[in-house]
Protein backbone atom coordinates (compact mmCIF):
# COMPACT_ATOMS: atom_id res chain seq x y z
CA UNK A 1 0.00 0.00 0.00
CA UNK A 2 1.55 4.07 -1.06
CA UNK A 3 0.43 6.82 1.42
CA UNK A 4 0.83 9.74 -0.18
CA UNK A 5 0.55 13.24 1.76
CA UNK A 6 -0.15 16.27 0.42
CA UNK A 7 -0.38 19.39 1.74
CA UNK A 8 -4.42 20.63 2.44
CA UNK A 9 -6.53 20.97 -1.00
CA UNK A 10 -4.49 19.30 -3.53
CA UNK A 11 -6.85 19.23 -5.96
CA UNK A 12 -6.80 15.43 -7.48
CA UNK A 13 -9.41 13.64 -8.17
CA UNK A 14 -9.65 10.79 -5.32
CA UNK A 15 -9.01 13.72 -2.69
CA UNK A 16 -11.20 14.28 0.28
CA UNK A 17 -10.86 17.75 0.58
CA UNK A 18 -11.56 20.00 3.21
CA UNK A 19 -13.21 22.77 0.81
CA UNK A 20 -16.11 23.30 -1.08
CA UNK A 21 -14.71 21.85 -4.26
CA UNK A 22 -15.79 17.69 -4.94
CA UNK A 23 -13.80 14.77 -5.18
CA UNK A 24 -14.89 11.30 -6.33
CA UNK A 25 -13.48 7.66 -4.97
CA UNK A 26 -13.75 4.85 -7.37
CA UNK A 27 -13.44 1.28 -7.17
CA UNK A 28 -10.91 -0.45 -9.62
CA UNK A 29 -12.01 -4.62 -10.62
CA UNK A 30 -8.28 -4.68 -11.30
CA UNK A 31 -6.57 -2.71 -8.81
CA UNK A 32 -8.59 -2.26 -5.95
CA UNK A 33 -10.34 0.85 -4.06
CA UNK A 34 -8.76 4.17 -4.04
CA UNK A 35 -9.55 5.90 -1.20
CA UNK A 36 -8.33 8.78 0.87
CA UNK A 37 -8.39 9.49 4.77
CA UNK A 38 -8.89 13.33 5.79
CA UNK A 39 -6.75 15.07 8.19
CA UNK A 40 -7.36 18.65 9.16
CA UNK A 41 -4.06 19.94 7.80
CA UNK A 42 -3.26 17.53 4.76
CA UNK A 43 -4.86 15.31 3.02
CA UNK A 44 -3.52 11.49 3.06
CA UNK A 45 -4.20 9.36 0.01
CA UNK A 46 -4.08 5.09 0.56
CA UNK A 47 -3.94 3.69 -2.72
CA UNK A 48 -4.05 0.04 -2.88
CA UNK A 49 -1.56 -1.62 -5.57
CA UNK A 50 -3.57 -4.75 -5.55
CA UNK A 51 -7.37 -6.04 -4.93
CA UNK A 52 -8.96 -5.49 -1.55
CA UNK A 53 -9.22 -9.53 -0.76
CA UNK A 54 -5.52 -10.02 -1.48
CA UNK A 55 -4.57 -7.41 1.98
CA UNK A 56 -3.70 -8.85 5.60
CA UNK A 57 -4.80 -6.99 7.96
CA UNK A 58 -0.97 -6.32 9.12
CA UNK A 59 -0.52 -4.76 5.98
CA UNK A 60 -3.07 -1.62 6.83
CA UNK A 61 -1.87 1.21 8.90
CA UNK A 62 -3.76 0.76 11.84
CA UNK A 63 -5.47 4.40 11.46
CA UNK A 64 -7.02 2.93 8.42
CA UNK A 65 -8.31 -0.57 9.12
CA UNK A 66 -11.74 0.42 9.47
CA UNK A 67 -11.90 1.93 6.41
CA UNK A 68 -10.65 -0.79 4.08
CA UNK A 69 -12.38 -4.07 6.32
CA UNK A 70 -14.05 -5.79 3.53
CA UNK A 71 -15.09 -2.54 1.60
CA UNK A 72 -15.90 -3.41 -1.61
CA UNK A 73 -18.45 -0.98 -2.56
CA UNK A 74 -19.08 1.61 -6.01
CA UNK A 75 -18.43 5.46 -6.37
CA UNK A 76 -19.71 8.21 -3.94
CA UNK A 77 -18.95 11.77 -4.56
CA UNK A 78 -17.83 13.92 -1.60
CA UNK A 79 -18.73 17.71 -0.49
CA UNK A 80 -17.96 19.49 2.99
CA UNK A 81 -19.56 22.79 3.53
CA UNK A 82 -17.16 25.65 2.51
CA UNK A 83 -18.09 27.66 5.73
CA UNK A 84 -18.24 24.73 7.82
CA UNK A 85 -15.10 22.70 8.93
CA UNK A 86 -16.82 20.40 11.75
CA UNK A 87 -20.01 20.01 11.95
CA UNK A 88 -21.57 18.80 15.37
CA UNK A 89 -24.38 17.21 13.69
CA UNK A 90 -24.75 14.65 11.25
CA UNK A 91 -28.35 13.64 9.77
CA UNK A 92 -28.22 10.30 8.09
CA UNK A 93 -30.42 9.37 4.93
CA UNK A 94 -31.03 6.89 2.54
CA UNK A 95 -33.56 8.50 0.88
CA UNK A 96 -32.24 11.43 -0.85
CA UNK A 97 -35.91 12.94 -1.31
CA UNK A 98 -35.65 13.86 2.58
CA UNK A 99 -32.70 16.19 1.35
CA UNK A 100 -32.19 19.22 3.06
CA UNK A 101 -28.87 21.49 2.81
CA UNK A 102 -27.29 20.15 5.52
CA UNK A 103 -24.38 17.89 5.39
CA UNK A 104 -25.40 14.34 5.05
CA UNK A 105 -23.45 11.26 6.11
CA UNK A 106 -24.27 8.11 4.03
CA UNK A 107 -22.97 4.44 4.94
CA UNK A 108 -21.44 2.93 2.07
CA UNK A 109 -22.14 -0.56 2.90
CA UNK A 110 -23.56 -3.09 0.82
CA UNK A 111 -26.76 -4.09 3.62
CA UNK A 112 -27.05 -7.80 1.64
CA UNK A 113 -23.33 -8.91 2.50
CA UNK A 114 -22.76 -11.38 5.13
CA UNK A 115 -20.57 -9.03 5.89
CA UNK A 116 -20.57 -5.44 6.77
CA UNK A 117 -18.89 -2.60 4.73
CA UNK A 118 -17.71 0.15 5.98
CA UNK A 119 -16.98 3.29 4.53
CA UNK A 120 -17.90 7.10 4.35
CA UNK A 121 -19.00 9.76 1.89
CA UNK A 122 -20.48 13.46 2.65
CA UNK A 123 -22.82 14.12 -0.33
CA UNK A 124 -24.61 17.32 -1.06
CA UNK A 125 -28.16 17.42 -2.40
CA UNK A 126 -27.47 16.94 -6.30
CA UNK A 127 -25.27 14.11 -5.93
CA UNK A 128 -27.32 11.73 -4.26
CA UNK A 129 -29.69 10.26 -7.20
CA UNK A 130 -28.26 7.04 -6.97
CA UNK A 131 -29.50 6.54 -3.32
CA UNK A 132 -31.75 3.72 -2.95
CA UNK A 133 -35.40 5.22 -0.98
CA UNK A 134 -35.35 4.04 2.59
CA UNK A 135 -36.19 5.22 5.86
CA UNK A 136 -34.18 8.21 7.79
CA UNK A 137 -32.24 7.28 10.49
CA UNK A 138 -30.34 9.93 12.62
CA UNK A 139 -27.16 9.90 14.55
CA UNK A 140 -25.41 12.36 16.76
CA UNK A 141 -21.71 12.63 16.50
CA UNK A 142 -19.90 15.07 18.86
CA UNK A 143 -18.87 18.75 17.30
CA UNK A 144 -15.04 18.43 15.24
CA UNK A 145 -14.92 14.99 14.71
CA UNK A 146 -12.73 13.21 12.16
CA UNK A 147 -13.47 10.76 9.25
CA UNK A 148 -11.99 8.26 10.96
CA UNK A 149 -13.76 8.39 14.50
CA UNK A 150 -16.96 8.64 12.41
CA UNK A 151 -15.97 5.31 10.96
CA UNK A 152 -15.38 3.42 14.18
CA UNK A 153 -18.99 4.38 15.48
CA UNK A 154 -20.84 3.44 12.36
CA UNK A 155 -21.94 0.10 14.35
CA UNK A 156 -23.96 2.06 15.94
CA UNK A 157 -26.24 3.11 13.34
CA UNK A 158 -25.79 -0.03 10.90
CA UNK A 159 -28.30 -2.32 12.77
CA UNK A 160 -30.85 0.70 12.72
CA UNK A 161 -30.11 0.78 9.32
CA UNK A 162 -30.07 -3.14 8.48
CA UNK A 163 -33.77 -2.88 10.27
CA UNK A 164 -34.72 -0.14 8.01
CA UNK A 165 -33.72 -2.31 4.75
CA UNK A 166 -35.50 -5.35 5.81
CA UNK A 167 -38.44 -3.83 6.88
CA UNK A 168 -39.14 -1.99 3.81
CA UNK A 169 -39.34 -5.52 2.11
CA UNK A 170 -42.71 -7.74 2.10
CA UNK A 171 -42.05 -9.50 5.39
CA UNK A 172 -44.58 -10.29 7.86
CA UNK A 173 -42.27 -11.25 10.58
CA UNK A 174 -38.47 -10.13 11.27
CA UNK A 175 -36.09 -11.51 14.28
CA UNK A 176 -33.44 -9.49 14.65
CA UNK A 177 -30.75 -12.26 16.64
CA UNK A 178 -27.77 -11.71 18.75
CA UNK A 179 -25.72 -14.63 17.53
CA UNK A 180 -23.39 -13.87 20.87
CA UNK A 181 -26.03 -14.75 23.76
CA UNK A 182 -28.96 -16.12 21.63
CA UNK A 183 -31.08 -13.40 22.23
CA UNK A 184 -33.51 -11.85 19.96
CA UNK A 185 -36.45 -9.57 19.04
CA UNK A 186 -39.09 -10.30 16.93
CA UNK A 187 -41.32 -7.54 14.94
CA UNK A 188 -44.50 -8.38 13.34
CA UNK A 189 -46.73 -6.77 10.62
CA UNK A 190 -50.00 -7.45 10.65
CA UNK A 191 -50.71 -6.14 6.94
CA UNK A 192 -48.97 -4.74 4.09
CA UNK A 193 -50.30 -0.77 5.07
CA UNK A 194 -49.05 -1.11 8.81
CA UNK A 195 -45.93 -0.52 10.03
CA UNK A 196 -43.81 -3.28 12.27
CA UNK A 197 -44.25 -3.42 16.25
CA UNK A 198 -41.91 -5.57 18.79
CA UNK A 199 -44.27 -8.68 18.89
CA UNK A 200 -41.62 -10.51 21.93
CA UNK A 201 -38.49 -10.30 22.78
CA UNK A 202 -36.55 -13.58 24.33
CA UNK A 203 -33.42 -14.44 25.90
CA UNK A 204 -32.67 -18.25 23.20
CA UNK A 205 -33.67 -17.99 20.02
CA UNK A 206 -32.61 -21.49 18.98
CA UNK A 207 -34.33 -23.29 21.68
CA UNK A 208 -37.49 -21.49 21.49
CA UNK A 209 -37.33 -22.51 17.93
CA UNK A 210 -37.26 -26.17 18.37
CA UNK A 211 -39.85 -25.66 20.75
CA UNK A 212 -42.45 -23.59 18.22
CA UNK A 213 -41.51 -26.52 15.97
CA UNK A 214 -43.39 -29.51 16.72
CA UNK A 215 -46.63 -26.81 17.61
CA UNK A 216 -46.89 -24.59 14.25
CA UNK A 217 -44.46 -26.88 11.60
CA UNK A 218 -46.45 -28.97 9.53
CA UNK A 219 -45.24 -32.65 10.36
CA UNK A 220 -43.12 -33.33 7.16
CA UNK A 221 -41.04 -30.20 7.73
CA UNK A 222 -40.25 -30.66 10.67
CA UNK A 223 -36.78 -32.36 10.30
CA UNK A 224 -35.63 -29.80 7.93
CA UNK A 225 -37.21 -26.95 10.28
CA UNK A 226 -35.13 -28.41 13.30
CA UNK A 227 -31.49 -28.92 11.34
CA UNK A 228 -32.05 -25.40 10.06
CA UNK A 229 -32.34 -23.87 13.51
CA UNK A 230 -30.20 -26.21 15.61
CA UNK A 231 -27.20 -23.59 16.94
CA UNK A 232 -24.58 -25.95 15.37
CA UNK A 233 -26.13 -26.42 11.79
CA UNK A 234 -27.28 -22.10 11.99
CA UNK A 235 -23.83 -20.62 12.68
CA UNK A 236 -21.67 -22.79 10.43
CA UNK A 237 -23.74 -21.25 7.66
CA UNK A 238 -22.90 -17.78 8.87
CA UNK A 239 -19.30 -18.89 9.14
CA UNK A 240 -19.28 -20.18 5.91
CA UNK A 241 -20.95 -16.72 4.42
CA UNK A 242 -24.18 -18.03 3.34
CA UNK A 243 -27.37 -16.53 3.27
CA UNK A 244 -29.84 -19.07 3.51
CA UNK A 245 -33.48 -19.92 3.58
CA UNK A 246 -36.35 -22.56 3.01
CA UNK A 247 -39.89 -22.83 2.78
CA UNK A 248 -42.37 -24.75 4.88
CA UNK A 249 -45.50 -25.12 6.02
CA UNK A 250 -47.03 -22.94 9.12
CA UNK A 251 -49.79 -25.12 10.88
CA UNK A 252 -52.87 -23.06 12.03
CA UNK A 253 -55.71 -25.95 13.10
CA UNK A 254 -56.61 -27.45 10.46
CA UNK A 255 -55.10 -24.81 8.12
CA UNK A 256 -51.64 -25.03 6.33
CA UNK A 257 -50.01 -22.11 4.49
CA UNK A 258 -47.28 -22.04 2.66
CA UNK A 259 -44.13 -19.47 4.90
CA UNK A 260 -40.71 -18.36 3.08
CA UNK A 261 -38.01 -18.23 5.63
CA UNK A 262 -34.24 -16.91 4.96
CA UNK A 263 -31.45 -14.77 6.15
CA UNK A 264 -31.60 -11.20 4.34
CA UNK A 265 -29.00 -9.76 6.11
CA UNK A 266 -26.17 -11.51 7.79
CA UNK A 267 -23.60 -10.68 10.34
CA UNK A 268 -20.01 -10.24 11.00
CA UNK A 269 -17.26 -10.79 13.44
CA UNK A 270 -18.03 -7.42 15.30
CA UNK A 271 -21.39 -7.08 15.60
CA UNK A 272 -23.50 -10.48 15.92
CA UNK A 273 -26.26 -9.89 14.29
CA UNK A 274 -28.11 -11.61 12.07
CA UNK A 275 -31.65 -10.72 10.63
CA UNK A 276 -34.24 -13.24 9.35
CA UNK A 277 -37.47 -12.15 6.92
CA UNK A 278 -40.61 -14.58 7.15
CA UNK A 279 -43.05 -14.05 4.29
CA UNK A 280 -46.32 -15.50 3.61
CA UNK A 281 -46.24 -17.16 0.14
CA UNK A 282 -49.19 -19.27 0.05
CA UNK A 283 -50.97 -17.56 -2.92
CA UNK A 284 -47.69 -17.75 -4.93
CA UNK A 285 -46.71 -21.53 -3.76
CA UNK A 286 -50.19 -22.53 -4.66
CA UNK A 287 -50.19 -20.59 -8.32
CA UNK A 288 -46.29 -22.66 -8.43
CA UNK A 289 -47.77 -26.24 -7.69
CA UNK A 290 -50.54 -25.39 -10.06
CA UNK A 291 -48.69 -24.55 -12.80
CA UNK A 292 -46.05 -27.65 -12.04
CA UNK A 293 -48.82 -30.06 -11.91
CA UNK A 294 -50.02 -28.61 -15.46
CA UNK A 295 -46.85 -29.27 -16.74
CA UNK A 296 -46.96 -32.46 -15.90
CA UNK A 297 -50.74 -33.64 -16.11
CA UNK A 298 -52.04 -35.31 -18.85
CA UNK A 299 -54.71 -32.91 -20.41
CA UNK A 300 -56.71 -35.82 -21.86
CA UNK A 301 -56.99 -38.22 -18.83
CA UNK A 302 -55.95 -36.01 -15.90
CA UNK A 303 -53.32 -38.84 -14.55
CA UNK A 304 -49.64 -37.47 -14.72
CA UNK A 305 -47.63 -37.42 -17.89
CA UNK A 306 -44.40 -39.02 -19.82
CA UNK A 307 -42.52 -36.30 -18.19
CA UNK A 308 -43.78 -36.38 -14.74
CA UNK A 309 -42.68 -40.17 -15.06
CA UNK A 310 -39.54 -39.53 -16.38
CA UNK A 311 -39.56 -37.25 -13.38
CA UNK A 312 -40.37 -39.89 -10.58
CA UNK A 313 -37.66 -42.36 -12.43
CA UNK A 314 -34.58 -39.86 -11.90
CA UNK A 315 -35.83 -39.46 -8.15
CA UNK A 316 -36.38 -43.76 -7.53
CA UNK A 317 -32.81 -44.34 -9.29
CA UNK A 318 -31.09 -41.87 -7.08
CA UNK A 319 -32.14 -44.03 -4.56
CA UNK A 320 -32.34 -47.39 -6.02
CA UNK A 321 -28.37 -46.26 -6.41
CA UNK A 322 -28.58 -45.37 -2.18
CA UNK A 323 -29.60 -48.85 -1.88
CA UNK A 324 -32.60 -47.01 0.16
CA UNK A 325 -35.21 -47.53 -1.72
CA UNK A 326 -39.05 -48.83 -0.07
CA UNK A 327 -40.51 -51.91 -1.57
CA UNK A 328 -42.71 -51.25 -4.71
CA UNK A 329 -44.32 -52.76 -7.95
CA UNK A 330 -44.35 -51.63 -11.43
CA UNK A 331 -48.01 -52.03 -13.25
CA UNK A 332 -47.68 -51.62 -16.76
CA UNK A 333 -50.90 -51.23 -18.97
CA UNK A 334 -51.69 -51.58 -22.83
CA UNK A 335 -55.59 -50.26 -24.09
CA UNK A 336 -56.43 -52.85 -26.39
CA UNK A 337 -57.98 -52.06 -30.09
CA UNK A 338 -57.33 -48.28 -29.66
CA UNK A 339 -56.18 -47.97 -33.93
CA UNK A 340 -59.24 -49.75 -34.63
CA UNK A 341 -61.18 -47.50 -32.76
CA UNK A 342 -59.84 -44.45 -34.02
CA UNK A 343 -59.99 -45.77 -37.80
CA UNK A 344 -63.78 -46.85 -37.76
CA UNK A 345 -65.13 -44.63 -35.24
CA UNK A 346 -62.97 -41.64 -35.12
CA UNK A 347 -60.72 -39.68 -32.69
CA UNK A 348 -63.59 -38.62 -30.45
CA UNK A 349 -64.46 -42.03 -29.54
CA UNK A 350 -61.06 -42.94 -29.20
CA UNK A 351 -60.24 -40.63 -26.75
CA UNK A 352 -63.59 -41.38 -24.77
CA UNK A 353 -61.83 -44.72 -24.57
CA UNK A 354 -58.42 -43.78 -23.25
CA UNK A 355 -60.40 -41.94 -20.62
CA UNK A 356 -62.26 -45.02 -19.53
CA UNK A 357 -59.34 -47.21 -19.88
CA UNK A 358 -57.50 -44.17 -17.58
CA UNK A 359 -60.60 -44.01 -15.29
CA UNK A 360 -60.85 -48.13 -14.71
CA UNK A 361 -56.91 -47.86 -13.64
CA UNK A 362 -57.21 -44.85 -11.26
CA UNK A 363 -60.10 -46.21 -9.52
CA UNK A 364 -58.09 -50.15 -9.09
CA UNK A 365 -55.15 -48.22 -8.00
CA UNK A 366 -56.53 -45.23 -5.29
CA UNK A 367 -53.65 -44.97 -3.57
CA UNK A 368 -50.73 -44.68 -6.47
CA UNK A 369 -49.78 -42.41 -9.32
CA UNK A 370 -50.90 -42.94 -12.73
CA UNK A 371 -48.61 -41.90 -16.28
CA UNK A 372 -50.37 -42.01 -19.20
CA UNK A 373 -46.89 -42.66 -20.99
CA UNK A 374 -48.13 -43.39 -24.85
CA UNK A 375 -50.84 -42.63 -26.69
CA UNK A 376 -52.62 -46.34 -24.89
CA UNK A 377 -50.02 -47.03 -22.73
CA UNK A 378 -50.56 -46.34 -19.09
CA UNK A 379 -47.47 -46.99 -16.15
CA UNK A 380 -48.19 -47.13 -12.40
CA UNK A 381 -45.81 -47.27 -9.44
CA UNK A 382 -47.11 -49.13 -6.42
CA UNK A 383 -46.38 -48.50 -2.91
CA UNK A 384 -47.25 -48.93 0.72
CA UNK A 385 -50.96 -50.21 0.87
CA UNK A 386 -51.46 -50.50 -2.84
CA UNK A 387 -48.22 -52.60 -2.70
CA UNK A 388 -49.08 -54.71 0.11
CA UNK A 389 -52.35 -55.33 -1.95
CA UNK A 390 -50.96 -55.69 -4.96
CA UNK A 391 -51.83 -59.19 -5.75
CA UNK A 392 -55.61 -58.46 -4.59
CA UNK A 393 -55.54 -55.39 -7.10
CA UNK A 394 -53.94 -57.44 -10.10
CA UNK A 395 -56.82 -59.92 -9.55
CA UNK A 396 -59.95 -57.37 -9.07
CA UNK A 397 -58.58 -55.35 -12.54
CA UNK A 398 -58.35 -58.56 -14.55
CA UNK A 399 -61.91 -59.20 -13.31
CA UNK A 400 -63.18 -56.57 -14.70
CA UNK A 401 -61.35 -56.41 -17.79
CA UNK A 402 -62.71 -60.15 -18.49
CA UNK A 403 -66.71 -58.33 -17.80
CA UNK A 404 -65.48 -55.43 -19.93
CA UNK A 405 -64.46 -58.23 -22.63
CA UNK A 406 -68.44 -59.67 -22.81
CA UNK A 407 -69.80 -56.62 -22.83
CA UNK A 408 -68.10 -54.43 -25.52
CA UNK A 409 -66.20 -52.41 -22.76
CA UNK A 410 -62.42 -50.82 -22.75
CA UNK A 411 -59.92 -54.11 -22.67
CA UNK A 412 -56.51 -53.53 -20.95
CA UNK A 413 -53.67 -55.82 -20.84
CA UNK A 414 -51.64 -55.86 -17.47
CA UNK A 415 -48.21 -56.63 -16.50
CA UNK A 416 -46.37 -56.25 -12.82
CA UNK A 417 -43.41 -56.93 -11.56
CA UNK A 418 -41.61 -56.25 -8.12
CA UNK A 419 -38.59 -54.53 -7.41
CA UNK A 420 -35.38 -56.49 -6.37
CA UNK A 421 -32.89 -55.14 -4.33
CA UNK A 422 -29.42 -55.81 -5.40
CA UNK A 423 -30.33 -57.04 -8.22
CA UNK A 424 -32.56 -53.84 -10.05
CA UNK A 425 -29.92 -51.47 -10.82
CA UNK A 426 -33.13 -48.93 -11.89
CA UNK A 427 -36.44 -48.50 -12.50
CA UNK A 428 -36.38 -49.77 -15.81
CA UNK A 429 -35.20 -52.73 -14.99
CA UNK A 430 -38.40 -53.08 -12.81
CA UNK A 431 -40.42 -51.93 -15.73
CA UNK A 432 -38.67 -54.39 -18.61
CA UNK A 433 -40.02 -57.47 -16.71
CA UNK A 434 -43.70 -55.40 -15.91
CA UNK A 435 -44.12 -54.47 -19.68
CA UNK A 436 -42.74 -58.08 -20.45
CA UNK A 437 -46.22 -59.62 -18.75
CA UNK A 438 -48.24 -56.98 -20.11
CA UNK A 439 -47.67 -58.07 -23.69
CA UNK A 440 -48.10 -61.98 -22.84
CA UNK A 441 -51.28 -60.77 -21.52
CA UNK A 442 -52.03 -58.66 -24.69
CA UNK A 443 -51.63 -61.81 -26.29
CA UNK A 444 -53.94 -64.11 -24.32
CA UNK A 445 -56.37 -61.11 -24.21
CA UNK A 446 -56.43 -62.00 -28.25
CA UNK A 447 -56.48 -65.20 -28.65
CA UNK A 448 -58.98 -65.84 -25.70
Amino acid sequence: MTIVEKDRCCGCRACLQICPKKAISTYDDNYGFEQIVIDEQKCVHYILEKPVEHYNDSEYPDEVKWLFKSFSYGTECINIPEKEQSISTYEVFNNPRLVSDRTRILIAADLFSAQTQYGLALLEPESSEFIDELELVTYQLSSAVRTLDILKNLNAILTETRLALAMANDYQYIYCIDTKNGSYIEYQRESADKDFSIKNKGTNFFNDCQKACSRIIYEEDRVLFRDMFSKESFMKKLDEGELFGFDYRYEKGDVLRFHRLKTIIGTDENEGTVFIGVTDIDTQKRREIEMKEALFKDSLTGVKNKSAYSNTEKKMNALIKENICEDFSVFVFDLNDLKKINDNFGHDEGDKYIRSGSSLICKTFKHSPVFRIGGDEFACILKDSDYENRVQLKKQIREQIEYNKLHGCVVIAVGSADYIPNKDNCLLDVFKRADKEMYEDKSRLKNS
